[in-house]
């Protein structure tokens, strides 16, 4: 692990692999995508190149949004939806979890 922190969005970690930045960013996506839940989680690959591995390199579908599923990224754009819309549906997703 080169550095695990947290700013202003949340804990991160940045960690250097040496396996094919696409293999891992498609083992990203499958976790990203294994539960409900895990929409919460953005993972992040970079090439050794500093060169972001996408979904669209891989032919996969944007990312959709938590509350309305169009792409994430116009949705945080054009700032679709207040910050409550966004909570209450991270609380949904959690609330399986809750005792």
């Amino acid at each position: 692990m080169l550095e695990r922190s947290s700013d202003a969005l949340g804990p991160f970690a940045i960690i250097a692999l040496a396996i094919d930045p696409r293999e891992v960013k498609k083992a990203c996506i499958a976790l990203e995508t294994a539960h409900p839940a895990a929409r919460l989680i953005d993972l992040d690959v970079y090439s050794a190149a500093g060169v972001q591995i996408d979904r669209a390199s891989l032919g996969v579908a944007a990312r959709p949004c938590l509350v309305c599923q169009s792409p994430a990224v116009d949705c945080i754009r054009l700032k679709r939806h207040s910050l409550e819309e966004v909570i209450a549906q991270t609380h949904e997703l959690l609330s399986p979890f809750n005792a």
